[in-house]
């Protein structure tokens, strides 16, 4: 169970309401409010937690309820966040000063916590994350209570933790100091800390690897002729098991080249929790599941995937990045389930129309791995029945817009123009809601696109429509990039026309482009809610990102092909929230240097 689920648990025990939990406790709305959605949580020992658990114990002795103890709440929610999934990080500098201070073998933490030791030094180096970070730390404490000195233990940890060495004198009071040594909760982090700095950074790379990205590149080096069968896939009668890391990678491998060689269009289903670490130690298998990925998708199959995300920030973007050429083709469909995972197994299931590979291990021991690759019809369609049931379970990770899903795509801008909230623009070109038709039609007529000229201005006029009604009724915050003429002239800026998925691209002159940044500006004065901040430092090019604060996050490419990335996720989508220019003039147009 997560905080959130118990929070509103004892919230509908208790018969009160979010306003009501406020004024007792003292909170906003709005924190209650992202605490019960899950957006954010409280960390251990803070205020807030404090206070919404005296205000919860208030509340249930008023209501028709059993009173409820601030020590049972305390105990509960503590519990619940000491293993809250995806919310917390390694702090590898803890680490560190532990080891230092103690003199702990490497060799034999690595033994063990089953980790190699050039993969520990990554992670000592900051290079890498453990993608359990409660297991990892809580395998480290184990080795320490074992192999350290008592006294010395307690000494380090009370130095280190700022307590005195006297409140350390159970082996239960140790653990939980050395936890909160080496455990960080996302939601404690202060502003600016490295680790919200890293997630800002994974957010602008991949941000950029979307407005660079070449699909025709990528996916024009895909030669089917490479990709043939195995001899064990060949004489393969109907099933196999494979057992360990190495013969699972093949496993994986075969699983797709049956899939992409078959005469099967069947949609392939793909869910797995299954640890990360071994995989992205083998760069060569990495390349060939890729590959035979995109060979699936450029084969035209629909690619429904199931992703892991009780991750740190960084590492769910590095992976959403890695997902980009296949996103570009327009047919992978993205999920994920909420709330915690079991902490003790760890499952795959892939299913296609010509295979089903299922695999199991108990978490942390992905070594000791069993994998069984069928090719059974009836057992193809039990774990297509399972897929089914499991992707049921699951909400839409993000949702994908290419030019087949345009209609679509028009009716979600139409939609979400009536969602009442704060909104942000992070734009790489000035947007088409502040261009004046004149301009607009001079672009075009000396473009040469006069043929493309009653879409592009339907589109003009919808965008500034919607523009309207939101910055009459919300606060909207736009950055954008005014580059200089010596930058301008290296990188040509387009019109923001990905909302039409246009198949060309249509570049402004210097002074058509210095003219819509002026109309963009002049927003201000017409709108009272908007604000618009101006850098001449090029953070990405052909990319604008608008967020709704709270419901959605939107990654979109303006050059052709022309992707729209609508992203729900909590995580994900605070990320690009809190993704910030760097802001070097305010309200103002470029030199025209």
């Amino acid at each position: 169970m997560t905080f959130s689920e118990y929070l509103n648990e004892c919230i509908a025990q208790i018969g009160c309401n979010a306003s009501e939990l406020a004024r007792s406790s003292g909170l906003s709305q709005a924190v209650i409010s992202r605490y019960r959605s899950g957006d954010r949580i409280p960390s251990l020992g803070s205020e807030q937690l404090a206070r919404i658990i005296l205000a919860l114990s208030q509340l249930s002795e008023s209501g028709n309820c059993r009173p409820v103890t601030e020590a049972e709440l305390r105990d509960r929610f503590h519990e619940i966040l000491r293993d809250e999934p995806g919310s917390v990080f390694l702090s590898a500098q803890s680490l560190n000063d532990i080891i230092a201070s103690t003199d702990v073998n490497i060799k034999k933490l690595s033994q063990a916590i089953s980790y190699d030791p050039s993969y520990l030094s990554r992670i000592r180096s900051g290079q890498r994350r453990p993608s359990n970070p409660i297991t990892f730390a809580r395998g480290v404490i184990r080795y320490l209570l074992q192999n350290c000195d008592p006294k010395q233990l307690r000494q380090v940890t009370a130095r280190l933790s700022d307590k005195s060495p006297d409140l350390l004198k159970s082996e239960e009071e140790l653990v939980r100091a050395l936890e909160g040594l080496l455990i960080l909760h996302w939601s404690s982090l202060p502003e600016g800390s490295v680790f919200q700095e890293e997630s800002s950074a994974s957010a602008l790379h991949f941000v950029r690897q979307v407005g660079d990205f070449r699909l025709e590149d990528y996916i024009g080096a895909i030669d089917f002729d490479t990709i043939q069968a195995s001899p064990s896939e060949i004489h393969l009668p109907t099933a196999k098991a494979c057992y360990g890391i190495e013969e699972m990678k093949q496993c994986e491998l075969e699983f797709f080249r049956l899939t992409i060689l078959s005469g099967s269009k069947e949609a392939i289903w793909m869910c797995s929790d299954m640890g990360m670490e071994d995989m992205a130690r083998d760069l060569e298998f990495g390349k060939k599941w890729m590959l035979a990925l995109t060979a699936a998708a450029k084969k035209g199959l629909r690619l429904n995937i199931l992703h892991t995300l009780d991750r740190p920030v960084n590492e769910m973007m590095l992976g959403l990045e890695s997902w980009i050429p296949l996103y570009m083709t327009g047919q992978v469909f993205s999920w994920y389930l909420p709330g915690s995972r079991d902490k003790v197994y760890s499952h795959l299931h892939y299913v296609s129309g010509a295979a089903a590979l299922a695999g199991e291990c108990i978490r942390g021991h992905h070594d000791n791995c069993r994998y069984y690759l069928t090719r059974s019809k009836k057992e193809i369609a039990f774990y297509r029945s399972y897929s089914m049931q499991l992707f049921d379970c699951a909400k839409p990770l993000m949702t994908v817009f290419t030019k087949e899903d345009s209609t679509r795509f028009t009716s979600f801008l139409a939609s979400s123009v009536s969602i009442p909230g704060p909104r942000r623009m992070i734009l790489s070109s000035p947007p088409m809601c502040s261009i004046s038709e004149d301009l607009l039609h001079r672009i075009i007529e000396r473009s040469g696109n006069t043929i493309q000229e009653e879409a592009i201005m339907t589109c003009r006029a919808a965008e500034h429509r919607h523009l309207d009604i939101i910055m009459k009724r919300d606060r909207v915050e736009i950055e954008m990039c005014a580059i200089s003429r010596e930058e301008f002239d290296r990188h040509p800026v387009t019109l923001s026309l990905s909302y039409q998925f246009l198949e060309h691209d249509i570049h402004y002159t210097w002074e058509e482009y210095q003219e819509h940044i002026a109309q963009t500006i002049a927003l201000v004065h017409e709108y009272p809610l908007c604000s618009i901040s101006v850098t001449q430092q090029a953070g990405f090019r052909n990319i604008r990102i608008h967020s709704l604060k709270g419901h959605w996050a939107m990654v979109s490419r303006d050059t052709s092909p022309a992707i729209h990335f609508v992203i729900r996720h909590p995580k994900l989508r605070t990320a690009l929230e809190n993704l910030h220019l760097p802001v070097v003039e305010d309200s103002r147009l470029p030199d025209e240097s």
